[in-house]
C-alpha cells in the first residue's frame, strides 16, 4: 500500500462542507451526482479525522476505511459501515453498479453524509485541541490492514 499524504484537518473539513453544500443543491435535480458528492464529503471528513490524529492520510478508500474503522472500533458510531454505504451509492452513480440513485436515495445519502460529517467534525476538533500542532506520524498501513482484516468492525 502506498504511503499516505499529510493533510490539514481544517482544510479537509472546509472542503467537506463545501462538497456537502453542493450535494444539497443537486439532490432533487441530479440525484446521481448528489449521491456521489455525499460520498466525497464523507471521505474528506474522514481525511480530516485521520489527519487530526497526526497520521498521514491513505490515498485509497480502503486505507481510509480501515483507519476510520480502527478509530471507531467498539463505538456506537458505525463510521466504517456508513462510509462503505456511501461508496456503494457513489459506485452506482459513477458506474451504474446496482440501481442508479433515485431522488429518495440521494436525499438519504445526503442526510446520512450530513450526520457523518457533523460527527467527524466534532471529533476532529476535539482531537485537534487535545493534540495541539504535532507532526503527522507515519503509519504502517499494510500492518494495519492485515491486523484488522479478520476483525469485525
Amino acid at each position: 500500500m502506498k504511503d499516505g499524504r499529510k493533510m490539514d484537518p481544517t482544510e479537509e473539513l472546509d472542503f467537506s462542507s463545501e462538497i456537502l453544500s453542493d450535494a444539497y443543491d443537486l439532490v432533487d435535480s441530479k440525484p446521481r451526482i448528489a449521491a456521489r458528492e455525499a460520498y466525497a464529503a464523507m471521505l474528506h471528513a474522514a481525511h480530516a479525522r485521520i489527519a487530526a490524529e497526526g497520521m498521514l492520510v491513505p490515498a485509497t478508500h480502503k486505507g481510509v476505511s480501515v483507519i476510520i474503522g480502527d478509530l471507531y472500533r467498539g463505538d456506537a458510531f458505525r463510521a466504517q459501515s456508513e462510509l462503505s454505504q456511501a461508496e456503494r451509492w457513489k459506485q452506482a452513480g459513477d458506474y451504474g453498479r446496482g440501481t442508479l440513485p433515485t431522488v429518495e436515495d440521494a436525499h438519504e445519502a445526503v442526510d446520512a453524509a450530513q450526520k457523518f460529517c457533523d460527527h467527524l467534525r466534532r471529533d476532529t476538533h476535539t482531537r485537534m485541541a487535545e493534540r495541539g500542532a504535532e507532526q503527522p506520524q507515519k503509519v504502517d498501513y499494510p500492518a494495519l490492514v492485515n491486523r484488522t482484516k479478520d476483525q469485525p468492525t
